[in-house]
């Protein structure tokens, strides 16, 4: 099917307001009249988006029981780009920030890795495409609109698009695994750079993390030895944010 239905306020006024395009018609509680609802039909309908007011009921059923907040958008799905696309996209990228999710498959983790990396100003998520969850309706629902606005790409071998970002477009890098001799606080995160993570339990694959230039742990300081995927992708990627905005940091121990 190339629709779907999304559902939450985030979701649908990120649509309204950078790709209406996308929105086929909306769905609205028929108890809900407010401004916020108002405006968001306003928005739509002066791009030919038609809206129906619903019952309750009925939203359940097209989000499949989620929470919906009172509006259910159907839409057309998320456009994702391919190996080529990703590489088309790094032509206008001066000093590129990538972010690689090794087999994530929870949707939820997703979701959240994506709402960070649109928030760390990323410009690409690069995903591998046999073995991670796709973009579906939760996934863009948790990323609270992120999904929306992040390039996303699924390529088909992920070993070897690391493998020409570096040797093509001299782009380092970086794994992300516990069991690192260095911490990411003593990389260079400054330049052209891809941050990779692992999936949730097992972390980077083993040729993924052959392919990296350098891996890094996150110090942690209890009991417990590890970090959800999202966590450890909001920690990894606003330390590259600290770096690349501090300028340069090749001074950094380790490096």
């Amino acid at each position: 099917m190339s629709r779907e239905f999304v559902y939450g306020f985030n979701v649908v006024e990120t649509l309204a307001e950078q790709a209406p395009d996308r929105v086929v018609r909306l769905f609205v509680d028929r108890k809900r009249r407010d401004g916020r609802v108002q405006n968001l039909l306003h928005r739509l309908a002066a791009h030919r988006v038609a809206s129906e007011f619903v019952a309750a009921d009925k939203l359940g059923v097209l989000s499949d029981g989620a929470h919906h907040q009172g509006l259910v958008a159907e839409v057309r799905k998320l456009p994702v780009l391919d190996d080529g696309g990703v590489f088309n996209r790094l032509a206008g990228c001066a000093s590129p920030f990538l972010c690689v999710l090794d087999s994530v498959q929870d949707p939820r983790n997703l979701g959240a890795c994506l709402r960070t990396a649109e928030a760390a100003n990323v410009n690409i998520v690069i995903l591998s495409r046999h073995d991670s969850c796709g973009i579906t309706p939760v996934v863009r629902q948790v990323s609270a609109g992120a999904a929306e606005l992040i390039p996303i790409a699924r390529v088909s071998n992920l070993v070897r698009v690391l493998k020409r970002l570096q040797n093509d477009y001299g782009i380092w890098v970086i794994g992300a695994a516990g069991d690192a001799d260095h911490s990411i606080y003593e990389i260079d995160l400054s330049g052209p750079l891809a941050m990779v993570f692992g999936s949730e339990g097992k972390g980077l694959k083993r040729l993924t993390r052959e392919s990296c230039d350098r891996v890094g742990h996150i110090p942690l300081g209890g009991k417990i030895d590890s970090l959800n995927v999202s966590v450890a992708v909001g920690i990894g990627l606003f330390e590259a944010v600290r770096q690349r905005n501090a300028g340069n940091m090749g001074n950094l121990p380790g490096v």
